[in-house]
């Protein structure tokens, strides 16, 4: 009897620990697929005003309330300070605190700066970073500029991901602020088209490029356009139009801009959930290869 019992209990808790499992995967299944990476996030102190994200643990408590797994930042300091190697180290470490898994580093790399060259290989070799950020506009060059070009080639020869911010704020400071607002993207089609390989993400760049410059830039296969940014659902609409799902990441510009308002909008967008899922989670986790705590060593 008692021989009985003990298979009836064992038999009962095996089933009832399979049905947990089960439910468990369920859960795990539906958390994956409600997953968004914001590729277009800061951390740092941005000097025109005091933005309530600058602490890592602030920032980590704004991603979660907007359903954010994953954060690709960069600092606010790379936009002003000559120190580069120093801004990248303490993102760096920003970012590998057990807190802060969400986070992945995009390094600040400034081609005009003496060494610019070793800051692209500590972003690489030491911080162990998937991608650079890249502001043409803070820094005064061109895209036509030499030195954009060794750039673009140095990044593709160590599998490093380039994002290039067109634009970051309309705000004009007297002394901060960028000569021109906006770069301008037309010379990087005949740039990109040299490195077959070399992932890029254009930021917040549709409304200063034409749909001769896209169509242009979309030649190359591993050219990635950022879905956010806007604070005008019209312009999500004709980007979206224009540029597949499968040519789309989603980047919200945090804490500048607000990454429920950028989500908010994408939603609204008419689209099947699969083509959404692309540009909120796949296309970008694909670009990076690898989980956000991966290479933090």
């Amino acid at each position: 009897m008692q021989l009985t019992r003990r298979r009836f209990l064992k038999t009962t808790l095996a089933t009832t620990a399979a049905c947990g499992l089960a439910q468990t995967g369920v859960a795990g299944a539906q958390s994956a697929a409600n997953e968004i990476i914001d590729t277009h996030v800061y951390l740092g102190h941005w000097p025109y005003e005091q933005l309530s994200t600058e602490n890592p643990t602030k920032l980590i408590g704004d991603l979660r309330r907007n359903n954010i797994s994953q954060a690709w930042v960069s600092s606010f300091d790379g936009l002003f300070h000559k120190d580069i190697a120093a801004v990248n180290q303490r993102l760096a470490d920003a970012c590998s605190r057990p807190d802060n898994e969400a986070l992945v580093p995009f390094g600040t790399v400034n081609p005009t700066l003496p060494d610019w060259e070793e800051d692209v290989r500590r972003c690489h070799e030491v911080f162990h970073m998937p991608g650079i950020r890249l502001h043409p506009n803070y820094h005064s060059y061109t895209l036509s500029d030499p030195r954009f070009t060794r750039l673009l080639e140095l990044a593709s020869a160590r599998g490093l991901v380039v994002q290039l911010v067109a634009c970051l704020d309309n705000e004009k400071h007297f002394l901060l602020s960028p000569s021109t607002t906006e770069v301008n993207i037309k010379p990087l089609a005949g740039k990109l088209a040299a490195y077959k390989s070399l992932r890029f993400v254009i930021a917040n760049g549709y409304s200063s490029a034409n749909g001769g410059t896209i169509q242009a830039l979309l030649q190359s296969k591993h050219v990635y356009f950022e879905s956010g940014g806007s604070s005008e659902l019209e312009c999500m609409r004709k980007l979206t139009d224009e540029v597949s799902p499968d040519r789309l990441v989603f980047g919200s510009g945090a804490p500048l801009h607000s990454i429920e308002q950028s989500w908010s909008m994408l939603k609204r967008l008419s689209m099947s959930s699969g083509d959404r899922k692309l540009i909120a989670f796949a296309n970008a986790n694909g670009l990076i290869r690898r989980d956000g705590a991966e290479g933090r060593q």
